[in-house]
C-alpha cells in the first residue's frame, strides 16, 4: 500500500497497477470512481501524477460538455453503419443529447505517455448505447481539458493512436 496526494491509500491490483477507494467526481456529475495508477511507483516524477489529479479533481461538467461536438460526430460515423434492426441503433438528435447515451465507467486510468510530450493523461473509459463493441474513451491532458474521444483503443492521443503527428491535437479524427 502507498499513500498519494488528493487519493489516500493505494493498493496494488492483480495488474500491478495502484487503485484509489472511489472518489465522488464533480465533472461526472457526482460519479464516484477509482483512480487507477499505472506505472506510479517507478515513475520519476510522481508530482506531474498528483497536479493532472488535482486539476481533474476541479474540473465542472463544462469540461466535457466543451467535448459534446466531437463525441457528437463520433455517434454520427457510426450511425451511418447502422440500421432500426440493430441492438446499437439510436437516434440522437443533437450533440446536447448524447449525454443521455453515455454511461461513464467506474475507474479513471492516470498514465504518462510515453513518447511524444511524456506528459500525465487521465482517460475515461465510458459505455455508450451507440457503440457497444468499443465504448467512448475521453481522455484528459495532464487532468486539465480534453484532448482526445473515440472507441476505446488505449491511446492517449490520436496522434499515438495512427502513428501520425498531424493528429497530435486532434480531439476527434473525424472520417480517419
Amino acid at each position: 500500500m502507498i499513500k498519494a496526494p488528493l487519493l489516500g491509500i493505494l493498493e496494488k491490483d492483480r495488474y500491478g497497477d495502484l487503485r484509489s477507494k472511489p472518489i465522488e467526481i464533480k465533472g461526472l456529475g457526482g460519479k464516484l470512481v477509482e483512480f487507477i495508477l499505472e506505472q506510479y511507483e517507478e515513475d520519476k516524477k510522481k508530482d506531474e501524477f498528483h497536479e493532472a489529479i488535482k486539476n481533474f479533481l476541479a474540473i465542472d461538467e463544462s469540461v466535457l460538455r466543451a467535448s459534446q461536438d466531437y463525441i457528437y460526430q463520433y455517434y454520427k460515423d457510426i450511425f451511418v453503419h447502422l440500421v432500426p434492426e440493430d441492438d446499437w441503433y439510436v437516434e440522437i438528435p443533437n450533440a446536447a443529447d448524447v449525454w443521455k447515451h453515455i454511461q461513464f465507467g467506474n475507474a479513471l486510468l492516470v498514465s504518462r505517455r510515453s513518447g511524444g510530450d511524456e506528459l500525465v493523461y487521465i482517460s475515461l473509459t465510458c459505455s455508450c448505447d451507440w457503440e457497444q463493441e468499443h465504448g467512448l474513451e475521453i481522455v484528459f491532458k495532464q487532468g486539465r481539458y480534453v484532448n482526445k474521444v473515440g472507441p476505446f483503443d488505449g491511446h492517449l492521443t490520436h496522434s499515438d493512436a495512427y502513428d501520425d503527428d498531424r493528429l497530435e491535437n486532434v480531439i476527434y479524427p473525424q472520417g480517419v
